[in-house]
């Protein structure tokens, strides 16, 4: 008898669990709409370009990048939120090569003081670009 009540109450417990709401302040915040590339034919680099959010609570931005449009993406690069007024953003990946394909994605984040953490937002879709 005491085992199903500690199996009732276990089930509750876990069940309970599962309808707790989870917010992330950077859900709201879309990833940046646009990614746009510059490279130069011959060119051992790519020019990632976004338009960032003039947000407050942004502090910067995570890049991802892949061989293939679904697969595993690594973090490439961690850009601070540039404190300039111009609408867009860039870097550069000097891990290319003429002849491939790149796909990248992006997301913002913010640094929680209070808990010694970084917050991340949603990914953006992922956009391609082939050196030639």
């Amino acid at each position: 008898m005491k085992k199903f009540f500690r199996l009732m109450i276990l089930t509750i417990i876990i069940l309970g669990g599962c309808d707790l709401e989870r917010t992330n302040p950077l859900d709201g915040i879309t990833p940046p709409p646009d990614i746009k590339f510059k490279s130069i034919s011959g060119d051992t680099q790519v020019k990632i370009i976004w338009f960032k959010k003039d947000i407050s609570i942004v502090d910067g931005y995570y890049l991802y990048k892949s061989l293939t449009w679904d697969g595993k993406y690594y973090r490439i690069k961690d850009e601070p939120n540039s404190s300039s007024n111009d609408s867009t953003q860039y870097c550069y990946d000097y891990d290319v090569m003429i002849d491939h394909t790149y796909f990248y994605k992006i997301s913002a984040y913010k640094y929680i003081v209070s808990v010694g953490d970084t917050l991340e937002g949603r990914l953006s879709e992922p956009e391609w670009v082939v050196l030639k």
